[in-house]
């Protein structure tokens, strides 16, 4: 059976998972993970967060971390999309979606997360 995904810390910024760093939002699967370029709440559209109902088996739940703190209202839209696929979706801060997530995904149920960072990324010279 192959490993389980494991996020073993986050810092601000970054994301310890399976002993890789990843300096940037992430979307986390059952046994594998992507860097994600979303950034914000502003970032999440259903187009973003549609690779998990392509998955199969269907995820039971999906984990959106949101950042710091839950400071918007998680839009209605991907929520309705989600739950036509069968997919539960719950939005939290990032620290308490990862938590949740590695609790589940231990146990064996197949659960995924979108994470964004704590704190939004530094401005880069790209994005000048």
């Amino acid at each position: 059976d192959q490993q389980r995904t494991a996020i073993q810390a986050l810092g601000d910024r970054s994301f310890l998972i399976n002993n890789v760093l990843v300096k940037q939002s992430v979307l986390v699967f059952p046994n594998s993970f992507l860097a994600w370029s979303a950034k914000s709440m502003a970032d999440l559209t259903v187009e973003n967060l549609e690779v998990f109902t392509l998955l199969y088996p269907t995820v039971e739940i999906l984990f959106v971390g949101c950042g710091e703190k839950m400071t918007e209202r998680f839009p209605p839209e991907i929520q309705e999309r989600f739950r036509k696929s069968g997919i539960v979706i719950e939005a939290t801060d990032t620290k308490n979606a990862a938590a949740t997530f590695n609790v589940l995904n231990a146990e064996g149920r197949n659960v995924a997360a979108a994470l964004l960072t704590i704190k939004p990324p530094l401005v880069s010279v790209d994005d000048l």
